[in-house]
């Protein structure tokens, strides 16, 4: 799809042009099933790898099993794949894969600057393990896939306290 100055954009419906085009520091996307929020906010964390210069999405769920067969698959399968089709220069630097020593999933994409930003999958099935999991790393941008499933504030306010990649300004951590 293109906007009105020819540009390319990703097939949303109306309500996810609002996520898409948001740089709030924190949103909260909420809705009916089926209404398109995953993949609003899919594109968004595509768009955030694409603009930001070593940017690191890391994409937090439950289980890993339900990851991967919804948001990962979502990510990895649908969205950047169709933003690399897009021929604006976006490709995979690393395809998705899965570290064997930590068994994370991740994968790589060339971004807008010409750099490299990365997505990560990671489950947090235990929410008191979340500071002690998530203390050593840093992302610019942090997807907490169904939210609600985590009953303790906990799990936000420790990952919002990795909102910090070095050489990505303040005001583009999401």
């Amino acid at each position: 799809m293109r906007d009105s100055q020819g540009r390319w954009i990703p097939t949303l419906f109306p309500k996810g042009f609002t996520v898409f085009n948001s740089y709030s520091r924190y949103l909260m996307v909420d809705g009916p099933r089926k209404a398109g929020k995953s993949l609003a906010i899919a594109n968004r964390a595509a768009r955030h790898l694409w603009e930001n210069d070593k940017a690191v999405v890391g994409i937090i769920t439950k289980t890993l099993k339900n990851g991967k067969v919804g948001v990962w698959s979502d990510v990895t399968k649908t969205i950047l794949p169709e933003w690399i089709d897009a021929k604006i220069g976006m490709e995979w630097t690393k395809p998705p894969t899965m570290d064997v020593a930590t068994k994370m999933s991740y994968a790589r994409v060339r971004n807008s600057h010409g750099g490299e930003s990365e997505i990560q999958l990671h489950s947090l099935e235990n929410v008191s393990e979340a500071e002690q999991k998530f203390k050593g790393t840093r992302f610019s941008m942090v997807w907490i896939s169904e939210a609600d499933q985590f009953e303790e504030r906990l799990v936000f306010d420790a990952l919002s306290d990795q909102l910090r990649v070095v050489g990505i300004p303040y005001e583009n951590h999401q």
